[in-house]
Parts: C-alpha cells; sequence; structure tokens
C-alpha cells in the first residue's frame, strides 16, 4: 500500500529478502487470483487506499511547486493567506516560512522524514537564512512538522481556490462566447396592406 500496485521496483527495494522477480511474479499471481484470497476486499482497500495517499501527495507536491515557481524570488518574495491563530505565543516569521516551503519543495512533500531531514537542516546546514535565527533553530521536528502542514495545507487551499476562480472564469467566457455565436432569427418586415 505504500507505493502502490505499480511501482514494483521500490516495492521490492522495501523487501530485503525478495528480488525484483520474485515481487514480479508475486504481484501477478496476486492480480490474477486475489479474490481466491479471503478477506480480499480488505487487501484491496488497503492498497486503494495507499495509492489515494500518493496521489494526494503528488497534487500536493505539485501545488507546491506552482506556490514556489511564482515567484521570481521566492525567499524574499513569497506571500501566505494563513489562518489566523489566537494559541501561538509567537508567530513564525514570513522568512520562516519561505524558507520551509522552499525546503519542502526541495526535500519532497511525500518524504518519509521530512520534519526530521528539516530539524537537521536547521540545527547542523548551513542555510543562509536560518543559520542565524534562534528561535527557529530552537524549534522541534514536532513543531516544524505542524508548521509544514499548516502552510501546506494553506498553499493547497489558496491554489483550489485559484483553480476554482479559473474554471468560473473559463465555463463565464465560453458562455458569453456561446450567446454570442447563436444565429439569431432573421425578422421579415411585414409587408404593409
Amino acid at each position: 500500500a505504500k507505493h502502490g500496485r505499480y511501482d514494483l521496483e521500490a516495492i521490492s527495494a522495501d523487501l530485503d529478502d525478495k528480488t525484483y522477480e520474485d515481487v514480479v511474479a508475486y504481484s501477478s499471481k496476486f492480480w490474477t487470483s486475489y479474490r481466491d484470497i479471503e478477506n480480499y476486499e480488505r487487501y484491496l482497500g488497503q492498497i486503494e487506499a495507499g495509492e489515494e495517499k500518493l496521489r494526494k501527495l503528488a497534487m500536493q507536491q505539485e501545488m507546491l511547486r506552482r506556490k514556489v515557481c511564482s515567484y521570481r524570488y521566492p525567499l524574499r518574495d513569497m506571500e501566505f493567506k494563513l489562518p489566523y491563530t489566537a494559541t501561538a505565543k509567537r508567530e513564525w516569521s514570513g522568512a520562516e516560512d519561505r524558507w520551509l516551503v522552499v525546503q519542502m519543495l526541495r526535500v519532497g512533500v511525500g518524504a518519509d522524514d521530512l520534519a526530521e531531514h528539516l530539524f537537521n537542516e536547521i540545527q547542523y546546514g548551513n542555510s543562509v537564512g536560518v543559520e542565524l535565527d534562534l528561535w527557529l533553530q530552537s524549534r522541534n521536528p514536532q513543531e516544524i512538522a505542524r508548521r509544514c502542514q499548516t502552510l501546506l495545507g494553506a498553499i493547497c487551499r489558496e491554489q483550489e481556490a485559484k483553480a476554482k476562480l479559473k474554471a468560473a472564469a473559463k465555463a463565464k467566457a465560453q458562455a458569453r462566447a456561446k450567446s454570442r455565436a447563436k444565429p439569431r432569427a432573421k425578422t421579415t418586415p411585414k409587408p404593409k396592406a
């Protein structure tokens, strides 16, 4: 379920005692006779849930890429529409948020150890944007993961809203073009009697 049903190379890489050929043979046997397995619906559900998670991660990665690529200098100019939080004692700065977003894009949203990787980059890396930010250096991986999820959610909502506006504008333009293209019934003047 972690890699989906088609990425057999990644599945075989996760299994130390199985070769790629073994995984291919097992996969073909499974998909030809999975109905013979007791409770096969449960296994199919796990596979489909894993594939849905992979699709969602790919979509989030693409939205993140679009957001970062829409700015010429993302570490300086990128802005976010974040929800207001009254519980935070100290807000994250825009520079910290921008750095986290660029690093999420670089590492990949679907990375298993994304927060740990970012934490290590903050602590031991030599990133110009964070080497003097003592508040950011005092964050633990859980806080970094929560902030990354908040940023990712805000970016996804923003991109989805843009897509809806674009679709609505396109539908409106098509409707306008369609109404203009309708042939109008010619009216002939009535003869005077």
